[in-house]
């Protein structure tokens, strides 16, 4: 939790980028897809207030293991089944 102009927040965002990504500033995961609305922001580059950005029916919390998971596989010099 941290102290930010006054108020308690939950995460390392301020109202002005809640605001601007339509997020609910008294929650740190506004999508509750298991990504923080930081990372998503900052990080992922995705949606904090669509669970599922790319509407493709993976979450985007599953979409980014998928991604990490694939990452590392590569860098090993693996295929993953069907691509």
């Amino acid at each position: 939790i941290i102290k930010f102009q006054g108020e308690i927040k939950m995460d390392k965002i301020t109202n002005s980028e809640e605001i601007a990504a339509g997020t609910d500033a008294t929650s740190s995961d506004s999508d509750s897809d298991d990504i923080s609305d930081y990372d998503e922001i900052n990080q992922y580059n995705t949606l904090a207030n669509l669970a599922d950005t790319d509407e493709d029916g993976l979450s985007d919390y599953e979409e980014s293991i998928y991604d990490r998971l694939y990452a590392f596989r590569s860098v090993l010099g693996m295929e993953l089944a069907g691509g």
